[in-house]
């Protein structure tokens, strides 16, 4: 704790006070469920701070750089500019949602995400995935579950072009979706997203039982209660 007020104070090291501040709320979760408040806070913070980080070097070399690589699918490059057009055709799909406040949700998501791969690095990327999923699981412990809703779509997002839409990080994104979405009782969704994941864990290789065998009995009990 003296370590992050220090580095609070000095306005400097955004990088070293995420990582210390995402530490700390790790901690604080291990030690009970009374402190997960606490340690969403500090998750929140270093969300923050990474977005700082961000902000200080949108206008660095690389990013001026048009072929600037962000990610990989298939162990192809992503170049930046694949993203910008993404984000031009986002525009002209927003205006033909209107009317539509999901559809309109769910690209103003898009949109968020495609405008932070733009800026960033491969690296404030990952880890900007890893703290969104850290606190969307944090909210939905609280139950909050608009909140951790919002966060894991944005992950979604991101894990899509970093990884591939196949691929198991996807597929953890697409499971714990379904978890937030039968906690809120909207069971087609969740049925929907654990079906995609599953599909995306059968054809792993090899593939991870465990997780295939807890996503059926997610599935299982959509069946029960509907």
């Amino acid at each position: 704790r003296r370590a992050i007020e220090r580095l609070r104070v000095l306005g400097t090291g955004r990088v070293l006070l995420v990582g210390a501040l995402a530490q700390l709320a790790r901690w604080l979760e291990r030690k009970g469920k009374e402190y997960d408040p606490e340690a969403l806070k500090l998750l929140l913070e270093a969300e923050q701070a990474l977005n700082e980080s961000l902000e200080a070097t949108r206008d660095g070399e690389a990013r001026s750089d048009p072929s600037h690589e962000i990610g990989s699918v298939g162990g192809a490059a992503i170049p930046v500019q694949d993203v910008r057009a993404r984000l031009r055709e986002i525009q002209e799909e927003k205006i033909a949602a209107e009317g539509d406040p999901e559809r309109l949700a769910r690209l103003e998501i898009e949109e968020t995400s495609s405008q932070r791969l733009v800026e960033a690095s491969r690296a404030q990327v990952l880890k900007s995935v890893e703290l969104k999923r850290e606190i969307a699981l944090l909210y939905l412990k609280l139950d909050r579950c608009e909140d951790s809703l919002q966060y894991l779509l944005h992950c979604e997002y991101l894990e899509r072009w970093l990884h591939g839409s196949q691929s198991a990080n996807v597929g953890r994104i697409l499971k714990a979706l379904g978890t937030v979405h039968l906690s809120m009782q909207s069971f087609d969704k969740a049925e929907h997203c654990l079906r995609q994941a599953l599909r995306i864990f059968e054809s792993d290789h090899p593939p991870n039982n465990t997780v295939i065998r807890d996503i059926r009995a997610k599935l299982s009990s959509i069946v029960g209660d509907n």
